[in-house]
């Protein structure tokens, strides 16, 4: 068995990784993850309004919501209004974004028949 730097190789020529590499690669994947909230996103919308350091909040089939800190206010994007790139980053799916609607509407007239029932009830 051969020890290189944080690695150990045996004879068969498989890799153990030590526990002083899984402390570096740890601290290596929370840098970045830090180092991406703290700067936080850049949003570019198609008539080239431009949002820098922005968090994402939420993420559905058709919108992202994000949180300015700065300006204090909280932002709601449909991926048709951002750019192309930012349309794949968030796995933007027109197909998806039409069921997802068709269920909210389906979901919203079951809401609004059953609110239509307790009135008529609450009058008789």
């Amino acid at each position: 068995m051969a020890l290189i730097g944080d690695f150990r190789i045996d004879i068969r020529g498989e890799i153990e990784i030590t526990s002083g590499a899984m402390n570096k690669i740890a601290l290596a994947v929370l840098a970045s993850l830090s180092v991406s909230i703290v700067l936080g996103d850049d949003l570019k919308t198609v008539d080239g309004k431009e949002y820098k350091n922005v968090t994402v909040t939420n993420q559905d089939s058709c919108s992202v919501t994000v949180s300015d800190k700065k300006a204090g206010r909280i932002l709601r994007f449909y991926f048709t209004e951002l750019v192309p790139e930012l349309q794949q980053r968030f796995h933007y799916d027109a197909s998806k974004c039409n069921e997802y609607l068709a269920t909210q509407n389906s979901a919203s007239e079951e809401a609004k028949k059953r609110a239509a029932i307790m009135t008529k009830v609450k009058r008789s």
